[in-house]
Formats: structure tokens, sequence, C-alpha cells
């Protein structure tokens, strides 16, 4: 028998990947975002997938469906707005008289600001959104995990993100603009992710905060471009502007993680990239539709 997975993602980045990775599993997929024009041209072909062109904060909306024994996965959808928080505890209430069988939390290595040690420094609203949904989902939810996660990299990201960037203007896609100052994020795989939020879904817990990225994925510029000089065999001249970005220092390990669940670890960053270019090629420069 399927299980009902609803994504309380939009149709962003992560919401259209989790349905790409979810579509063939055993699982009823419905994602619930505002957007109706997908990026690069996406068109939902897959049957297991229902689409819920509704605001997820839409007060008849949870009403309307039996998330009786499903599995729910939320998000803050990038929400800086200082009203969010009041509209998510409106949502978590009504999940909750729903009775969900398991509650998945996606959150924010931001929430740590530049602190090395993994403690809690709070430097603009959406970090203080996603700390502050922690809490709330703990008071509202039993059976319910949080990840707290670090610079997710992959096809389907409509706002690329640094290796993104850099990939798009080593392919003569697009330039950007980096800060002058040498960050140190980690990051992890689309891929990677979705295969623990999977995993996590047969987790037991109560409320717990796990780290999420790829201990072997942790980078400055300068590594990303001494691996894409490898990959290439040509370099390319980054344009610096002299701003200073708020988190500096971004790196976490997911150690706690790893001794609670099993799941595929990506260490061949050279074949992440490869498939990320070739999404480039296609659905970039070539402008084909991506189908789910």
């Amino acid at each position: 028998m399927k299980s009902n997975l609803f994504l309380f993602t939009g149709f962003g980045f992560l919401g259209l990947n989790l349905a790409r990775y979810f579509k063939d599993k055993k699982y009823k997929v419905t994602i619930i975002g505002k957007k109706e024009k997908f990026p690069f041209k996406t068109k939902f072909i897959s049957k297991k997938i229902r689409l819920i062109h509704k605001n997820i904060f839409n007060s008849g909306l949870i009403n309307n469906h039996n998330l009786n024994n499903s599995i729910v996965v939320l998000t803050t959808v990038n929400s800086k707005k200082k009203n969010f928080l009041e509209k998510f505890k409106n949502l978590t209430t009504a999940i909750t008289k729903k009775k969900p069988k398991k509650i998945i939390f996606i959150s924010s290595v931001g929430i740590y600001g530049n602190s090395k040690l993994g403690k809690i420094n709070i430097l603009d609203q959406y970090s203080k959104n996603c700390y502050e949904a922690e809490k709330i989902c703990k008071k509202e939810f039993r059976n319910l995990t949080i990840l707290r996660v670090g610079n997710i990299f992959g096809i389907l990201r409509q706002k690329p993100g640094t290796i993104e960037k850099i990939l798009m203007q080593y392919l003569k896609i697009k330039k950007f603009k980096f800060y002058k100052y040498e960050t140190i994020r980690s990051y992890l795989s689309i891929d990677e992710f979705c295969n623990i939020i999977e995993k996590t879904i047969k987790l037991n817990d109560n409320g717990n905060a796990y780290d999420v990225s790829n201990n072997k994925l942790i980078f400055s510029i300068k590594d990303i471009l001494k691996f894409f000089y490898n990959h290439y065999g040509r370099k390319i001249i980054l344009s610096r502007n002299k701003l200073s970005p708020m988190i500096k220092i971004s790196y976490i390990r997911n150690n706690k993680l790893m001794k609670k669940i099993k799941y595929n670890k990506i260490n061949n960053f050279d074949l992440e990239i490869s498939k990320l270019e070739n999404f480039y090629k296609k659905y970039f420069i070539k402008k084909q539709t991506y189908f789910i």
C-alpha cells in the first residue's frame, strides 16, 4: 500500500526535486505551492503526483485533504517576512489536527551564523524564522525530525548558488559577481538530500535536530575554482565585489545523523558536476522541456 507524501515546499528547487525523486517510490505525492509557471519549462506527466496550486497558508487547504497517517515535509519556503511565524503557527496547528504519521521540517544551518561550534547565532530574519519555526514544530508535532541543511546544489535550481554560478560561467550561460571575501561553506548534492529525506521518513523521532551536509564537500570559492580547473583544464576569472557576506564561515558535519540512518552518500563530486552540466546544456542552452 502506498503512503501519502505531502510536500509543503512550493514548486521551487526542493519541491520539484523531491517530487522527481519520490514519483518512482511507493508514495502518492502531493505538492503544494502558488506558482503555476514552473522553471525550466517543467511539465508534470507522472500520474503519481498531484499538484495543488494554492498558498500553503490557505486557511481552508488542510481541511480539504486527508493527512491521517501521511508523511508531511515542511519548509519555511525561504520566508524573510516578519509576519511569517503567525501564518506558520496556524498551518502547523491545522496539520496536527489531521494526525499525520511523520513530520520532517527542513531548516537551515544559517541559524548558526558564523559559529564554528554549532551554537545558535541568529544574524538575519530568514535564520530567525527558521529557528522559531523549529520551536513551533517541537510544540505541535510528535514524530518530528528537524533537518538543518547546508548548501544544497543540483538540477532544477532557479536561483543558483555558488557552485551553479561558477558552472554557468564555465558554460558561458551567465556571469555573476562573487564576494571578494573567501567564504567557506558545507555543500550537499540534491540527490543525496532526497535520499536522506526518504530514510528519515522511517526514523522515529521526537523533535531531534540534525545538521545535514556531506562531510567531504566543504569548500571555499578557491577550492571550487581549483576543482573546475582540473575538471575543464582551463581557468576562468570571477568578477568580485567589495561587499562582505553576513555569514562568512558556514560549515557543519552530519556525524549525528549518520549514526541514526544509512543513506547513499555521494562522494564523487566530479560526477555531480557532470550531471549538473548535462542538465544546463539541455535546459538552458537547448531550452528543452524538463518532464517529471
